[in-house]
């Protein structure tokens, strides 16, 4: 029953963090408001067109919530079913519904922390867009640009969502996002993906991935959304919240780890020997990890397997 409850407060930390992050996102808190940062008259960095974005908020969002989980789902049933163990629904079952939970469930809570730390560092700087001229329109009859620095000015456009959003440039969410879910995969494919015949497999999908990513930074300069600064930071940003989540949050993916590898082994070991094994607990991994690691481990495979002797 404990298990129930924290899998419950779980989730609502996480839905009650991810509405207050999409609420910031979304400029839907009047009273929060970005830094009023002003400009320079003759400053070309903010006179960029308008352009429609190759990769708005809604697909970066669903890309976010789709691709990896996706991945996830795909790598763990090949898993669970592979060397028939799809006959043990019982074990394979709930083995699989565990390693999904802890695995996208990191992810997705390491990615709401990463974009809320963006928005905040959005709301403290204040930068002003490369689009900022053409979208606020400022009426340059009353500004006397001969003062240089121009604090004072009035927008033609008065929606103030799109004011707000003017000036949440640094660090870019779409940078930070596509960093933090690109990179998560290719590290959840390298440690994941472990089959002899993909060894090729892995690595193309991970170039394909992160690939993606740098696409989608990209598009941010090319649709004048970001300055190339706001970029490379919000890069960083989800670089790091990519780390920190894989680091902070080990013991909830500790299935892929290798040294707990070795104690699953050792505890099947033991509820074979009592008549008690009822579970796969992930052992067609384990043989993959073995016959590609068994140098690494300094273990003879073949020899465990015929005298029942649990990994060092």
């Amino acid at each position: 029953m404990k298990v129930y409850w924290k899998v419950i407060s779980d989730i609502i930390i996480y839905l009650a963090a991810t509405a207050f992050t999409f609420l910031l996102v979304f400029d839907k808190i009047p009273v929060i408001r970005p830094y009023e940062r002003g400009f320079y008259c003759d400053d070309q960095s903010l006179m960029y067109p308008i352009v429609e974005e190759s990769i708005d908020d809604g697909t970066i969002i669903a890309m976010s919530l789709l691709i990896f989980p996706a991945a996830v789902i795909i790598v763990e049933l090949f898993y669970a079913c592979h060397n028939g163990s799809c006959s043990d629904l019982s074990g394979t079952l709930w083995v699989y519904v565990k390693n999904l939970y802890r695995t996208v469930g990191s992810y997705l809570f390491g990615g709401t922390g990463t974009i809320l730390v963006v928005e905040m560092l959005k709301l403290f700087f204040g930068r002003l867009r490369p689009n900022f001229i053409a979208v606020c329109r400022p009426n340059f009859t009353a500004i006397d640009c001969t003062q240089g620095f121009i604090r004072e000015f009035h927008c033609n456009e008065t929606d103030e969502e799109v004011l707000a959003d003017l000036r949440k440039s640094f660090p870019s969410g779409h940078s930070a996002s596509a960093a933090y879910g690109m990179l998560f995969l290719a590290v959840y494919l390298q440690f994941r993906l472990l089959l002899k015949w993909v060894r090729l497999l892995r690595p193309l999908l991970q170039t394909l991935v992160i690939i993606l990513g740098v696409f989608i930074c990209a598009s941010r300069l090319q649709d004048y959304r970001h300055h190339p600064g706001d970029v490379i930071g919000g890069a960083i940003v989800g670089s790091l919240g990519c780390l920190l989540t894989v680091i902070f949050l080990a013991d909830k993916m500790n299935y892929m780890n290798r040294s707990y590898l070795r104690k699953m082994e050792e505890r099947n070991e033991k509820r074979m020997q009592m008549g008690k094994y009822i579970g796969n607990d992930n052992l067609a991994f384990r043989d993959s990890v073995l016959s590609i690691n068994m140098s690494q481990l300094g273990v003879d495979n073949g020899q465990n397997r015929h005298s029942g002797t649990a990994l060092p």
